[in-house]
């Protein structure tokens, strides 16, 4: 049996909640993941998140995801690796922007806390007073 039909069978038991092929992802992916988000991460502040995480996050998410049906045609280690990496690019670039954001002194909706309070958003998605 080759790799390839493994990692395809791993991959319809993750969907099925086999922690334990997700276990068998996880080791085999996660080091790589490590690399790549490190990769995009080289010039971002690490303090509040690091490369592991960001693989943690990609590899929760793709989870999660597979386990709601969303990835019904992913088969293979090749399909696999591409949506991996593509997440893990992904939750890098986000965390980029969030501590991008938190240099400048906003909040997550992009208004910084230094503003007048009539200037937050009213919409309860800001981190910081007024929302």
């Amino acid at each position: 049996m080759s790799s390839r039909d493994s990692i395809s069978r791993w991959i319809v038991k993750i969907k099925q909640g086999d922690e334990a092929a997700a276990q068998t992802i996880w080791d085999r992916c996660f080091p790589d993941m490590v690399r790549l988000a490190r990769t995009r991460l080289r010039a971002t502040s690490r303090r509040m998140a690091d490369e592991e995480d960001v693989a943690l996050s990609a590899l929760n998410s793709f989870c999660r995801a597979a386990q709601q049906g969303r990835f019904p045609d992913l088969a293979g280690s090749d399909g696999l690796w591409r949506l991996l990496s593509e997440m893990a690019k992904r939750k890098a670039v986000d965390l980029i922007r969030r501590n991008q954001r938190r240099k400048a002194g906003e909040t997550k909706c992009g208004v910084n806390p230094a503003s007048p309070p009539q200037q937050f958003c009213s919409s309860g998605n800001c981190a910081g007073r007024g929302g």
